[in-house]
């Protein structure tokens, strides 16, 4: 069985898996985990959607469909 990403065939990506001040190069700065709840957030839950110049009027219907019925 074919999951949603597949059945629908709409691109998505994860782009920030790892938030910045959780990266490697940040490691030396000293903060408080609360600090960054937005940010922790944010990566967690960020939907990253197709969107390009050469999307066209039907694909643009297809994406805002397949989100309005996820969503009701």
């Amino acid at each position: 069985m074919l999951g949603k990403k597949e059945k629908n065939r709409i691109p998505s990506m994860v782009y920030y898996v790892k938030p910045m001040h959780k990266q490697e190069a940040f490691s030396y700065l000293e903060f408080a985990e609360s600090e960054f709840e937005v940010t922790n957030r944010l990566c967690d839950t960020i939907l990253s959607l197709p969107m390009h110049p050469y999307l066209t009027e039907e694909e643009i219907d297809k994406v805002c469909n397949v989100i309005n019925n996820f969503i009701k």
